[in-house]
């Protein structure tokens, strides 16, 4: 006992192990209870944690494949918009874009694609009154699910619907056929070109028309949806077109415009397509002008003309390669009746003028160039994104071009300021950098109102203006016209 009373840890100590035992010992006991329920709590909680997770899993599955299906059904979409326009016939046409929707859209989700099944997208083409077409495409694919057959469901549908519209064209080729065409051997690559880009459009849907010109117009193929297959077709026509004489590209583009009004359909895509290898050397005017505009009469006092009462119309042509002086080639007729004959006349009734027996005596008749052409468009500098000109300098290439130019230009922004059927022009120059008349890009670009014209209308709409050297006029030309076309069916989308 007196060693035990002796040992102080121990009297001290005991209480407090002895405690600390006991309550070692009391949880020694509890832990086979708390695992218990830490193995309950654990297996209530993973019943509802899996499915969660394998939600979370099968759900960015299924969102990945229907990010990889909205592609494949917008590529099949625009693609069949675009390729509506193969084939004579209607049904050839949709049976082609049905063709073409399937192939692009099996390119961008190939069969299989994320271990998915399903039957072919459906595609479905409607036609509205508004001269519009609508593309839909259909595709639905089923995907397995990896966590959810837990709770018993094995695959879910993944659908997609997309759709592109495509609104059909009346298009106007404008082709110059002028003599410097032949010049640079240009005639086989132009026409060339344009086949190609007649190629791409729609028989039967959409509307094409062909004009040609040198100083005189030709309205060679009035607008038709059958350019394709009535006799003979615009590609025959291009290829009998004859090659010679001056450049009258205002009249071009107002008879152009012309067809585009007696279709007047505002629902449409209205564009001209005009190429050119020059600069216009002559305009169009009433050289009598009789009651024309309230301007005096545009022929001299001194003039032999017979007839000085009744009207002169016809092209004023220059022949001098836009020179400060040089020769005038006379008054012609401005319309011509056909393709295949690139012959310029004199306009008839020149009795007693001294221009009648030779052309180039037109200046001895004539006191100057008219304030306004026929058609309406101003001549002189008195409106943005004129050229300088003087209006007596009758005699001089120099000022006729410049003259001319500005009733192109002027023309070319009333066509586009029609708002019904908000025309778009886009141009074509063909020309030589170092040639003695090089290309004016800034009067093409007027023309086409590109975005980087000096007179650029962004209420009018936009254009586009690609030029091709010579040198590359084989490869050139095709590209530019195929290049035209594309945007064309860009913008119709």
């Amino acid at each position: 006992m007196g060693d035990f009373l002796d040992t102080p840890g121990a009297v001290s100590g005991s209480p407090r192990m002895g405690g600390q035992a006991i309550a070692g010992h009391n949880r020694r006991r509890e832990r086979p209870k708390e695992k218990g329920m830490a193995f309950v709590w654990g297996a209530v909680t993973m019943m509802f944690l899996i499915p969660l997770v394998g939600l979370a899993i099968d759900s960015g599955v299924a969102f990945v494949i229907k990010t990889r299906l909205s592609i494949a059904v917008d590529s099949a979409c625009l693609s069949a918009a675009r390729s509506l326009n193969r084939g004579l016939t209607l049904a050839a046409q949709e049976s082609s874009a049905r063709e073409t929707a399937l192939r692009y859209f099996y390119a961008n989700f190939p069969t299989g694609d994320w271990k998915t099944t399903g039957d072919d997208p459906v595609v479905v083409i409607t036609e509205s009154g508004d001269r519009m077409r609508t593309v839909t495409v259909n595709a639905v694919r089923t995907a397995p699910l990896y966590f959810l057959p837990v709770i018993g469901e094995h695959y879910a549908d993944v659908g997609v619907m997309g759709q592109a519209t495509r609104r059909d064209s009346n298009i106007i080729l404008v082709l110059d056929r002028s003599s410097s065409i032949n010049t640079t051997g240009s005639a086989p690559f132009m026409k060339n070109g344009a086949k190609s880009f007649v190629d791409k459009f729609s028989n039967g849907r959409d509307r094409l028309g062909l004009v040609v010109f040198h100083g005189a117009v030709h309205r060679t193929m009035e607008p038709t949806f059958f350019f394709k297959s009535t006799s003979p077709n615009m590609s025959k026509l291009i290829d009998e077109v004859a090659i010679g004489g001056n450049t009258g590209t205002t009249a071009a583009l107002n008879q152009g415009y012309d067809m585009l009004l007696g279709l007047n359909e505002p629902g449409a895509l209205n564009v001209i397509v005009f190429f050119t290898d020059g600069l216009p050397n002559g305009l169009v005017g009433n050289f009598n002008n009789t009651g024309y505009d309230s301007n005096p009469d545009l022929l001299k006092a001194a003039s032999t003309c017979t007839d000085k009462m009744d009207d002169k119309i016809g092209f004023l042509a220059q022949g001098g390669g836009g020179k400060p002086t040089g020769p005038t080639n006379g008054i012609f007729s401005w319309q011509h009746t056909n393709h295949k004959n690139a012959n310029q006349t004199q306009i008839s009734n020149l009795d007693g003028c001294l221009m009648s027996g030779a052309a180039a005596k037109m200046r001895d008749d004539v006191a100057r160039m008219p304030f306004v052409d026929f058609f309406g468009n101003r001549v002189d500098q008195s409106f943005s994104g004129a050229v300088p000109v003087d209006l007596t300098k009758i005699d001089s290439p120099f000022h006729l071009n410049q003259g001319s130019m500005n009733t192109a230009i002027d023309q070319a922004r009333r066509i586009r300021a029609n708002a019904a059927l908000r025309p778009v022009i886009y141009c074509i120059g063909l020309g030589n950098e170092s040639a003695a008349e090089p290309p004016d890009h800034g009067f093409m670009k007027k023309l086409a109102n590109t975005h980087d014209s000096v007179t650029y209308n962004e209420d009018q709409a936009q254009g586009m203006y690609i030029f091709v050297q010579v040198a590359d006029q084989e490869s050139g030309l095709q590209e530019a016209f195929q290049r035209v076309a594309g945007e064309i069916i860009r913008l119709a989308l």
